[in-house]
């Protein structure tokens, strides 16, 4: 406790400084936040739909849809429940 005249002098002395370096901590959490929800928006996706989800696409691309009469193949297979386009 002896060195918080120290600080707190050497604080104000240099004000655009410590303002700055404040700002830049703010910044800094504030950017850490947004990550954070952003990493949690995309692996919660992964964790609520569950283990037991299997999802097919397109062999050539993502974009492509599965043609609609893949669906009743897929309905026959055993042990599916529920299929959507």
């Amino acid at each position: 406790m002896k060195f918080l005249h120290l600080i707190s002098s050497n604080l104000r002395r240099k004000k655009l400084r410590t303002s700055l370096t404040l700002l830049s901590i703010v910044v800094a959490f504030i950017l850490f936040g947004f990550l954070s929800a952003i990493q949690q928006a995309l692996v919660g996706g992964v964790q609520m739909a569950g283990a037991n989800r299997l999802v097919v696409r397109d062999k050539v691309s993502i974009i492509n849809l599965l043609p609609q009469t893949y669906k009743a193949r897929i309905d026959r297979i055993p042990g599916v429940d529920f299929a959507t386009h």
